[in-house]
């Protein structure tokens, strides 16, 4: 496992930003595809069939608009970030080294791997990040039996 530096954080920072404007580039095109296909669904009479081809096509725009919204929400708050600082007790923008693993407090992305490194990226709400928020280097977190020490905290 890694030593923490500010140059690892920033390179896993990037990684989660790009993660974040891809999804919102891929959900943004898929967006526009359904609102065309909407638009030539609108122009077909074929009666029932066409009312519940438009009525698909809305629910789907629909669940998009959701994941779009949710997924800025995402971007904003990587945007809050300053990855340049250097945290002393964990919260959110802080990278966590602990004897079972890396973590970031930012935002609910899972797993990445950087630099040879699991990194688990996790909002600030998740259960195991609400266990160690506000613990600092040499604490412990205990988690449904689990114990682990925060080894460093950046």
């Amino acid at each position: 496992m890694t030593d923490l530096s500010t140059h690892f954080k920033n390179k896993l920072y990037n990684q989660c930003k790009s993660l974040v404007q891809e999804k919102l580039e891929l959900l943004n095109s898929a967006y526009a595809e359904s609102r065309e296909a909407l638009g030539s669904e609108a122009k077909s009479t074929a009666g029932d069939k066409h009312e519940t081809g438009r009525a698909m096509i809305q629910l789907e725009q629909e669940k998009m608009g959701r994941q779009l919204a949710e997924t800025q929400k995402l971007q904003n708050i990587l945007a809050r970030i300053n990855a340049d600082k250097i945290y002393e007790r964990v919260q959110s923008g802080a990278l966590v080294k602990a004897d079972t693993g890396l973590y970031f407090i930012a935002v609910g992305i899972g797993k990445l791997e950087v630099e040879g490194n699991d990194v688990f990226v996790m909002a600030p709400t998740s259960p195991l990040a609400q266990a160690m928020l506000g613990k600092v280097k040499g604490e412990q977190i205990c988690l449904n039996g689990n114990t682990q020490t925060i080894l460093s905290v950046i």
